[in-house]
């Protein structure tokens, strides 16, 4: 889960820690990596995550947008295309911006209202 959400294994733990004690899922012995576990849905698990499903599935079925069929796709291209403008040139412009030798004050970082999340 980390990995696919480019965050660290640590910053998931306590969700982990918190899903296993309330019965949802188990840890399984990893055979890639010793001291990380898998983590697997429980039986339990399995049934909160189908009715999350389904009452998804429900509620999407009643759900009527006010946006044609058609201005929904345009707005999902246009996204797509951002995102995949930013998956080519963030990485160069954060590295160009890494190796600048002025140093930009924190203060100006928060300022700007920007949040951005690294792999």
């Amino acid at each position: 889960m980390a990995r696919g959400r480019a965050v660290s294994r640590q910053r998931f733990q306590p969700l982990v820690n918190a899903l296993i004690a309330d019965g949802l899922v188990e840890a399984r012995s990893n055979p890639g990596h010793k001291q990380s576990p898998l983590v697997a849905l429980t039986r339990r698990g399995e049934r909160t995550v189908a009715g999350i499903v389904e009452r998804e599935r429900a509620l999407r079925a009643k759900l009527r947008p006010a946006s044609s069929p058609e201005s929904l796709r345009r707005a999902a291209s246009v996204l797509r295309d951002v995102r995949a403008t930013l998956a080519e040139q963030l990485p160069e412009l954060l590295e160009t911006d890494a190796n600048r030798s002025r140093k930009i004050p924190r203060r100006s970082i928060a300022q700007t209202g920007y949040f951005f999340v690294f792999r």
